[in-house]
């Protein structure tokens, strides 16, 4: 849904503060960052100078979720499809994450931030690559917050790299491929030590995920606000928050305040039908799919022929 409603809008990010639970934050905020040649654009400035705008606001959102007690955090900082913008473009952006890691790596080490980067770095300059992976094992030991920076990335690249890596490992007798499941193939992607992020932001006003983080975000809250990434202050992530902690998160399963007395974790242990005989040509067909699983309801009275049961079944 789009930013919060026009009450939030005028509130200050103080009173903004006070309305924030801070016992129901996201284990894991990540965020499009877009709309930095716009903003440079409508103010007349070359494009770069949006990104170095944006980068100013990435610093202070990184800042304030350490500060509120967020655990992770993840950029979408550079896109495997953005090297086919203009190579004049590309160039002043690689010299802009290496300014950044420069001016940071004293403050990451300082404030206990873990540096992570995911995506094709081998195709980023080798100086980046260099610095990165320098950063990467110097904030290794740091546990309290992960900044995890997307460059050069594509969440379907991620995917088809970790379906190559699993038949591979097939091949050599490390995995089953008859009893794979869904955690398994988590760990073979590039966030296998983060949780599935619990929010996804996107800035500018575009209503998308540009292929970011598909696996992860299968069950993640969108929050899209039209404010562009170099206008998103520290008010705007806490009415995203916000807005956050008013959705509510079922995952698949039922709200807390219901009456059912769990939530369904096993599809395939409680999605069972129960047949009733009432005579020796007479079935009753009972389901769970309207109310708790415990209160079976009938989708079907009396088929003269048993086959009739089986035959919507199948």
């Amino acid at each position: 849904m789009y930013q919060a409603d026009l009450e939030k809008v005028h509130n200050s990010a103080e009173i903004l503060a006070d309305q924030l639970r801070i016992d129901a934050l996201p284990q894991h905020v990540a965020i499009i960052m877009d709309g930095n040649g716009r903003w440079a654009l409508e103010r007349g400035y070359s494009r770069i100078a949006g990104h170095r705008a944006g980068v100013e606001s990435a610093r202070e959102t990184v800042l304030l979720c350490r500060d509120l007690g967020i655990p992770a955090l993840t950029l979408y900082a550079f896109s495997l499809e953005n090297w086919k913008r203009p190579q004049e473009e590309v160039a002043l952006l690689m010299e802009l994450f290496t300014e950044f890691f420069q001016q940071h790596c004293r403050q990451f080490l300082q404030e206990g931030v873990r540096l992570r980067v995911i995506g094709r770095i081998e195709l980023l300059p080798k100086p980046v690559q260099i610095m990165i992976r320098e950063l990467e094992r110097a904030t290794q030991a740091a546990d309290q917050f992960t900044l995890t920076l997307a460059l050069s990335y594509s969440g379907r690249d991620e995917i088809l790299s970790a379906v190559n890596k699993i038949v591979r490992d097939t091949e050599k007798g490390l995995v089953d491929r008859h009893s794979l499941n869904e955690a398994q193939f988590a760990q073979y992607l590039s966030t296998a030590d983060l949780p599935d992020p619990d929010l996804v932001i996107r800035t500018s006003g575009e209503s998308r995920v540009s292929n970011f983080l598909l696996w992860q975000i299968a069950y993640s809250e969108l929050y899209f606000t039209k404010t562009l990434w170099p206008d998103f202050s520290r008010r705007e992530l806490l009415m995203a928050l916000i807005d956050y902690q008013a959705r509510d998160r079922r995952l698949g399963g039922l709200s807390e305040n219901k009456e059912c007395p769990e939530q369904i974790s096993d599809v395939s242990k409680h999605a069972e039908f129960f047949y009733e005989e009432k005579d020796k040509e007479a079935y009753r067909v009972t389901s769970s799919l309207e109310k708790c699983w415990y209160q079976p309801v009938s989708l079907a009275s009396e088929p003269q022929d048993p086959s009739l049961v089986s035959s919507w079944l199948d």
